[in-house]
């Protein structure tokens, strides 16, 4: 089994500069190493992982001299004795002699009655200095070693009865993805454990004995002084490129009765490039934007801005409807409907032989097709919508709320998220998969509350998509297109009602938000006071000649009209089956290198990106979109 893989060499065929930094982790569970390699995914890609040299070393320039171990760590079996070399360097690699190394054990306690044969020592020729350690009861404790001009060198030492020796790891990179460099190495030494367990579970199983991670850069072997010579272990490699994402793995399972006690054991480790693997389901967001005028949004919008589109709203308003439900809708049996839609045309506007039009203030000039209307009319007395505005001053929240609602309305779609399930299965064909995939949530923001609306409970054929073709590669996935009924427009209208409306305990129906808004309208005549469209009359009817009364039917009949098309106006972005497509790709990440994509995609940085159509019941529509999504527990 491990033929080619294992060989006893000694210990001198070592380069001197082989041991880098460490970490020896004991937590029980997977989640603890979990956590740990992600610590050690935040550091540098130069310096290691854990309590090594590079951790200790005081921050500034680089010390001139170095103390060099075969190792990090060493065994020694209780009551017994093992040498150990302590070796002093300058920064070209050359043995210094002469030189005082000291020698401390960190936390005398933890020792448990292990000593050392010296606590100073001269190098000698060859910039070396032996010191025996001497084993007491089982334990783990640090040796800190120190010599002037060099960083703080330490030695975990273990105390135990089990045979166990030095194992050296050649990590050998077979081949990398295009385009990718390999900046650093992590080994992981899994002990008591095998490689199947650790590729299939990307993490550490509970009951794990001992985990020791080292970090290495290509060419370069990694040495762990002191391996179980029981049972078996998995010694797991990922390399990573500089922005520390792995993109090369590999593992071997290493036998512990190869180990040696005072033999290096060497094990070249092949690294292969990393394919995850997307299968399985992933919890999705689509970011969606509409980046030019789309006819049945800006009629949503046109709508509920005119609430507050001109100075005099929403007096200029009121009276609009009002003219506008004078005449009958249509003027005879060959003439096109006159739609009750807050537009007065000429017929309308000739009621009353002309005479209310005649003191409604002069038109504004404007390049959009909403009318407003100035202060003064074509006499220079004060215009209608001026004396009818007059009759909201008492009712300056109201009014904020209203320009509130407006301005909201004009934002309305700039952004909004629809939240759903992917489901990836593989298929006979490697690289291709069937992709299922489930709108669940829509989230739309109203000024700066968001609103979420549940896309299966509005009632579409078909909220979700099957049997979606996919390709996969190494770096990404590409989907086909599909489709859905989404219902845009309805999801709006419930988002828009309860976000603008609710939030500010006004009626959600727009028909009762219309009414309780022009019903607190006063007008006081003669001692008594008016309100609505009573209090519209009171005013108008006496300035046209026309009896008291002369404006009820048409103002009730107006504001049902503008209640019914502030509520109809999102059916437009409605369609009847289906209304909503997609077609995109993404890049796979696998963040830890365990061979499953952990996500496609990320937001906002790294995206992947939809072709989105929507399909009401006019033209389709281009719209913009990127998605991220991770894998779901």
């Amino acid at each position: 089994m491990f033929a080619g893989l294992v060989s006893g060499t000694a210990r001198e065929g070592l380069a001197p500069d082989s041991a880098p930094t460490r970490e020896i982790l004991r937590w029980p569970g997977s989640q603890g190493v979990a956590i740990a390699l992600a610590l050690c995914l935040l550091g540098s890609l130069v310096a290691g992982c854990g309590d090594g040299p590079s951790s200790s070393a005081p921050v500034g320039p680089p010390m001139p001299f170095a103390i060099d171990l075969p190792s990090d760590e060493t065994h020694v079996k209780p009551n017994e004795s093992r040498q150990i070399t302590f070796t002093l360097r300058d920064a070209s690699g050359q043995p210094l002699s002469g030189r005082v190394i000291q020698l401390l054990i960190v936390d005398a306690s933890r020792a448990r009655g292990a000593t050392l044969s010296l606590d100073r020592g001269v190098t000698g020729a060859a910039g070396e200095m032996p010191v025996q350690i001497i084993g007491g009861q089982p334990t783990e404790f640090t040796v800190r070693a120190s010599s002037a001009g060099a960083a703080d060198r330490e030695l975990r030492v273990h105390v135990t009865a089990q045979d166990s020796g030095p194992v050296a790891v050649g990590p050998e990179i077979i081949a990398a993805p295009p385009g990718a460099s390999v900046a650093l190495i992590r080994i992981s030494l899994y002990e008591a454990m095998g490689c199947a367990a650790v590729v299939a579970s990307g993490s550490v199983p509970p009951g794990s004995a001992k985990i020791t991670i080292r970090n290495t850069t290509p060419g370069k072997p990694i040495v762990f002084g002191a391996v179980s010579a029981a049972g078996g272990h998995a010694v797991f490699g990922q390399g990573f490129d500089a922005a520390g994402v792995p993109v090369v793995r590999g593992c071997v399972d290493l036998s512990g009765t190869s180990v040696l006690s005072e033999t290096t054991i060497h094990v070249v480790l092949p690294l292969s490039p990393v394919d995850p693997s997307i299968v399985g389901r992933f919890a999705a967001v689509s970011q969606l934007r509409f980046t030019q005028e789309y006819a049945p949004l800006g009629a949503i919008r046109t709508a509920w801005r005119e609430l507050d589109a001109c100075e005099l709203d929403p007096a200029r308003l009121w009276l609009d409807c009002t003219v506008d439900a004078l005449a009958p809708t249509a003027q005879g049996p060959n003439d096109p409907p006159d739609p009750l839609d807050c537009r007065p045309s000429a017929a309308d506007e000739a009621a009353f032989g002309g005479r209310l039009t005649a003191r409604r203030g002069l038109p504004v000039p404007t390049t959009t097709d909403i009318r407003c209307r100035q202060a003064f009319d074509g006499a220079g007395h004060a215009s209608l919508e001026k004396q009818i505005a007059a009759m909201f001053t008492n009712l300056p929240q109201r009014l904020a709320e209203v320009k509130a609602i407006a301005a909201e309305a004009d934002k309305l779609l700039d952004t909004f998220r629809v939240h759903s399930t992917m489901t990836f299965t593989p298929t006979s064909q490697p690289g291709r998969l069937q992709l299922d995939h489930a709108l669940g949530v829509m989230e739309i923001g109203i000024g700066a509350t968001t609103i979420m609306v549940g896309v299966p409970s509005l009632g579409g054929a078909s909220p979700s998509a099957r049997f979606v073709p996919v390709e996969a590669t190494r770096s990404d996935v590409r989907i086909d297109r599909h489709g859905f009924t989404l219902r845009l427009g309805s999801a709006t209208r419930i988002a828009f009602l309860e976000g603008a409306l609710g939030r500010r305990m006004l009626p959600t129906d727009p028909a009762a938000f219309v009414n309780g808004l022009f019903a607190a309208a006063s007008y006081a005549d003669r001692g008594t006071t008016f309100k609505g469209c009573p209090a519209l009359g009171a005013l108008v009817c006496p300035l046209v000649g026309a009896p008291d009364g002369c404006l009820a039917a048409a103002c009730e009949k107006g504001l049902a009209g503008l209640g019914r098309g502030l509520t109809n106006v999102f059916d437009q972005l409605d369609g009847e089956e289906l209304d909503f497509f997609l077609q995109g790709s993404g890049p796979l990440v696998d963040a830890d290198g365990d061979g499953l994509a952990d996500a496609v995609g990320r937001l906002p940085t790294n995206p992947g990106v939809w072709k989105a159509i929507v399909r009401p019941r006019d033209e389709p529509f281009a719209i913009s979109g990127f998605f991220a999504a991770d894998r779901a527990p």
